[in-house]
């Protein structure tokens, strides 16, 4: 399991918000702020639920709060160790 904060902390923080998103398949999200730095910002972009087949990660659960935090798992077919020859998730 992982934990990291949502992109929208807005969307999920509260349990009913948090509820809407749980088992959904969602993926990382990069993005570099302010725009003079290159480190990027690694944050859970729980609405990023369209292809169960890109998005690699399942919310589990989250702190339904302020801090915005999702747990997450790593779907096995997108690891290193994942065969997806003829496979789809959804």
């Amino acid at each position: 399991m992982l934990e990291g904060a949502a992109t929208t902390v807005a969307n999920v923080d509260t349990a009913a918000e948090l509820l809407t998103y749980l088992n959904n398949y969602i993926a990382f999200d990069a993005t570099t702020e302010p725009a003079s730095t290159t480190a990027a910002t690694i944050t859970i972009d729980e609405n990023d639920t369209s292809d169960p087949n890109g998005n690699g990660l399942i919310l589990i659960d989250g702190s339904a709060d302020a801090r915005g935090l999702c747990d997450v798992t790593v779907h096995m077919l997108v690891t290193q160790n994942g065969n997806l020859y003829g496979q789809t998730m959804d």
